[in-house]
């Protein structure tokens, strides 16, 4: 197997061995959850000088296996669209400026998390809790949208796409609610951060000399908003 597809592999059988296991006990419950997030570069100078936060979403299916009413697991498998951009001025060969250009670096993903849940306080329709876990991201395809605007004048948007598999590790981390609106169906508001720990690509400054080595590692937060069913012993 190739070594970029074991994280990825081994949360998912994670997650299917969670079902299994939970089908036999029912203390589980299954759930969608989607939001928006804001995606931060760490690494070198010039990564944190050049890249700004840009808007992306997320989308995941949700199972929950309860230990207890304190303590559950969580497995996420999802997708989600990682952003960041640069912005400057568009100079022509004489090193005049004649516009503004803005670049968007997309990231597109298949995402997998495992994390344990802990719910520290209670009322009777509300829990509130927080998350800690690992995720992996399992990258498809990254593309360059350029924006550019020439004399005042907007230019037709170019794509540089690339295609590759990149799997990326990273800690999860969050804080929510959940709100009862039956004895089985509820809602989820969730603060997320994924904290990545590994860098997108071996990138250089002078790709030539390969001078200057940029890393780039995401730290995504969002917000999220979900539903979910809990079947009952």
């Amino acid at each position: 197997m190739n070594h970029l597809h074991k994280p990825f592999f081994f949360i998912t059988l994670i997650f299917l061995m969670g079902i299994s296991g939970s089908a036999q006990t029912n203390r589980f419950a299954l759930g969608l959850e989607a939001g928006p997030n804001f995606t931060y570069i760490r690494g070198t100078d010039y990564a944190t000088k050049y890249l700004q936060p840009s808007i992306g979403y997320s989308i995941s299916g949700i199972f929950q296996y309860n230990f207890n009413k304190n303590f559950a697991s969580i497995t996420r498998l999802g997708f989600a669209k990682k952003s960041s951009k640069s912005e400057g001025d568009a100079v022509d060969q004489s090193n005049n400026i004649i516009g503004k250009y803005t670049v968007y670096y997309n990231c597109y993903a298949k995402t997998a998390a495992i994390s344990i849940r802990t719910y520290f306080f209670s009322t009777s329709r509300m829990r509130y809790f927080f998350d800690l876990g690992i995720y992996s991201d399992l990258m498809n395809t990254y593309n360059n949208e350029i924006i550019l605007t020439i004399n005042g004048i907007a230019q037709p948007n170019q794509y540089d796409q690339s295609h590759y598999i990149i799997s990326h590790l990273g800690i999860v981390g969050s804080i929510g609610l959940a709100y009862s609106l039956t004895s089985k169906i509820g809602l989820t508001v969730e603060l997320q951060n994924w904290f990545g720990l590994i860098n997108y690509q071996t990138q250089y400054s002078n790709p030539i000399t390969k001078q200057d080595k940029i890393t780039t590692k995401p730290n995504s937060t969002g917000l999220t908003m979900g539903i979910y069913y809990q079947f009952m012993r």
